[in-house]
């Protein structure tokens, strides 16, 4: 029986999360979204407004590339991971966290702490 860290689910969990975060975007922006569909684009709406909606959905784009290439290293069974993807995960995290404590960054802990339990072993996981 493998344990939950063995087990493929990293990769899928940050995907899962990249995916709240692009669907919630016409949720909590749907004023911004309504003004550029209208045709009459972005300058009607304050600057903090149309940034704020930008890097809402672009920050899930990146979000989903980690997800599915964690996904591709756990297919693979590589077993070590860069301790520097749990690092840098974690940093964008906190950050994050510290900037917008009611966002969903706190999603991301269960996989930083299972890559970072995962990094480095140089071991293969288990069939």
């Amino acid at each position: 029986m493998k344990s939950a860290l063995q087990k493929r689910w990293i990769g899928r969990w940050v995907i899962a999360v990249a995916f709240i975060h692009m669907a919630f975007t016409p949720v909590l922006y749907l004023k911004e979204i309504s003004a550029w569909l209208a045709g009459n684009g972005p300058v009607e709406l304050a600057p903090f407004q149309q940034d704020a909606g930008n890097w809402f959905f672009m920050f899930g784009l990146p979000l989903l590339l980690a997800g599915y290439l964690i996904d591709w290293m756990e297919k693979q069974r590589i077993g070590g991971y860069p301790a520097g993807l749990a690092l840098l995960l974690a940093i964008t995290t906190g950050i994050g966290i510290a900037l917008y404590p009611e966002s969903g960054f706190y999603l991301l802990i269960p996989a930083i702490v299972a890559l970072w339990l995962r990094r480095d072993t140089g071991q293969a996981l288990p069939a």
